[in-house]
């Protein structure tokens, strides 16, 4: 009876033995195929180097850049993203996107189904890099019939933005996933001057997070021609709204009349009377100062330092700070005008 035990013992690991060595040689050899593949990839790649490099810059197209097999596919699309990596406009992206579409479209096209996530990621990644907007359609195809993650739809509506399709909006208001501020200020600073505008008329339909964030770009990109629109929801009952509408009047050096800064002087939220402050440091009106100068008793630390700091912008910056160290009642006021008079020689104050 042992012995019958011990025979099937043996077997049983002979049989796994066997099996272990079967699986390390078939990885053996995949490796090696892989290694092999590799090097076919990067030899090719170098072989058409010069060749991508004479169709991008001169447009001279060539046989060498015609793939005949997978793996030529998979350099010249290598090759071709280092170029596009490297490149900005002109004729070149145009070739780009004419390459691209030629010998990648219908790939792409079952690829963004694909049911591996990375590849359907990969390819959302290339459409962009290739400037690929003849995809668009199919994109939003996958989009609209597709249960699709959190990465994969941040992608597509950036791509909606950059190849501006009409009824991105519509998207943005009812996204599947909660998409980071990051990423929505991507999309934005995609958009079109006309895709803005559109923005701007479709505010209120937006949910609160997309509101903020665009009020964010405006500042970050600068876009002084929508100071306006800001100022317009400086009265907006939404607190956050209002303080990050001043945020960005002081970036992009939007003046504004006292009388809008008024109430938010007067805020009971210590963030918005910091940001009226910073905003009335470029106003430089006598009303406008009077309200620095009594935010320099402020009970928030924040709101005394920016206060100093915008008084300092004033013709008569300096003075008025030495008033408030020498005359001032409050300690806080007296500490604050004390310490930026200090750094006063910092700013060029005329």
């Amino acid at each position: 009876m042992l012995t019958n035990e011990i025979y099937i013992f043996l077997i049983i690991l002979i049989l796994f033995l066997a099996l272990l060595f079967s699986l390390f040689i078939y990885l053996l050899l995949r490796k090696a195929k892989e290694i092999a593949n590799r090097r076919g990839i990067e030899t090719y790649k170098e072989k058409s180097k010069e060749a991508m490099f004479e169709y991008l810059y001169k447009g001279v197209e060539s046989e060498a850049l015609i793939p005949k097999n997978q793996l030529h596919y998979i350099a010249m699309e290598e090759l071709l993203r280092g170029f596009a990596d490297v490149l900005d406009g002109g004729d070149s992206d145009q070739r780009i996107n004419a390459f691209a579409t030629k010998y990648f479209s219908n790939q792409y096209k079952r690829d963004l189904f694909h049911r591996r996530w990375s590849i359907r990621m990969n390819t959302l990644y290339m459409i962009e890099d290739f400037h690929m907007s003849a995809l668009l359609p199919d994109v939003v195809h996958f989009y609209e019939t597709t249960d699709v993650t959190k990465s994969e739809e941040a992608q597509i509506i950036k791509l909606c933005a950059k190849f501006e399709q009409d009824n991105l909006i519509d998207y943005l208001k009812q996204l599947n996933h909660h998409q980071s501020e990051i990423t929505l200020r991507i999309v934005y600073s995609n958009m079109s001057k006309q895709s803005i505008d559109e923005v701007t008329k479709r505010y209120n339909e937006l949910p609160l997070l997309l509101q903020l964030t665009f009020i964010d770009i405006i500042g970050i990109l600068n876009l002084v021609e929508y100071g306006r629109f800001l100022t317009e929801l400086l009265s907006h009952s939404e607190q956050e709204i209002r303080i990050r509408s001043l945020k960005a009047i002081a970036q992009i050096g939007y003046l504004i009349d006292v009388e809008q800064l008024e109430p938010h002087f007067k805020s009971n939220i210590w963030v918005e009377r910091m940001m009226a402050a910073k905003v009335g440091g470029m106003v430089r009106k006598d009303k406008c100062l009077e309200y620095l100068v009594d935010l320099m008793e402020d009970r928030n630390f924040s709101v005394r330092s920016q206060a100093a700091e915008s008084i300092l912008h004033y013709p008569k910056g300096m003075q008025t700070l030495k008033k408030i160290k020498e005359e001032s009642k409050d300690s806080f006021a007296r500490d604050m005008a004390t310490d930026w008079l200090e750094r006063g020689v910092e700013f060029d104050v005329r």
